[in-house]
């Protein structure tokens, strides 16, 4: 069977799960998980306008899971790699940071190594926005211009940001990836 049947056919079955019962937060989850990975296979396939529809259903269901009450763990650690995936740094570190003040209100008898190996995980995602500075408005910025199309504002702002972090690699490639849209390969 080809892929795309493959996510047609879970596409049916996860979206009659949530017609039966559309407050169902795990529904809810395994429908953001799932549009997540069907964007990221359109992404590989160079398919940008319908990966870019499925990554706003999988935001739209991560932000529903986010909602649940009470707090679902997993929707925040899973949202989190969403936001990593999509460059939004701040609203990973924010979903990873909830996820851990969530998780660590588990008796320690109820704590699988599952939950130990999440809570490490997003401890070092965490630590690695931070010691990376991600966040900043300048790399923030960079990317958002470039993804635009305007590469130019994005050269400004990116060679901005490397003044004061010349270590953050992903600023290098950044700049790089701005260039050879820019096609000046010297």
């Amino acid at each position: 069977m080809h892929e795309n049947e493959d996510f047609d056919i879970a596409e049916e079955i996860f979206t009659a799960l949530h017609g039966l019962d559309p407050e169902d937060m795990r529904t809810i989850l395994n429908l953001a998980l799932f549009f997540d990975e069907r964007a990221e296979s359109y992404k590989k396939s160079g398919l940008l306008d319908e990966a870019e529809a499925y990554d706003d259903s999988a935001h739209n269901y991560y932000q529903q899971a986010m909602l649940a009450e009470p707090a679902v763990p997993d929707a925040f650690f899973n949202a989190g790699f969403f936001y990593l995936k999509q460059k939004n740094f701040t609203k990973a570190k924010n979903c990873f940071e909830t996820y851990l003040s969530l998780s660590e209100k588990y008796e320690e008898d109820e704590v699988t190594d599952s939950d130990r190996r999440k809570r490490k995980r997003s401890e070092e995602i965490i630590q690695d926005i931070n010691s990376r500075n991600l966040e900043d408005e300048l790399f923030k910025s960079a990317y958002d211009f470039i993804a635009m199309g305007q590469e130019e504002k994005g050269l400004k702002s990116i060679k901005e940001f490397l003044e004061t972090n010349p270590k953050v690699w992903n600023a290098w490639f950044m700049l790089g990836w701005a260039l050879r849209r820019l096609e000046r390969w010297d």
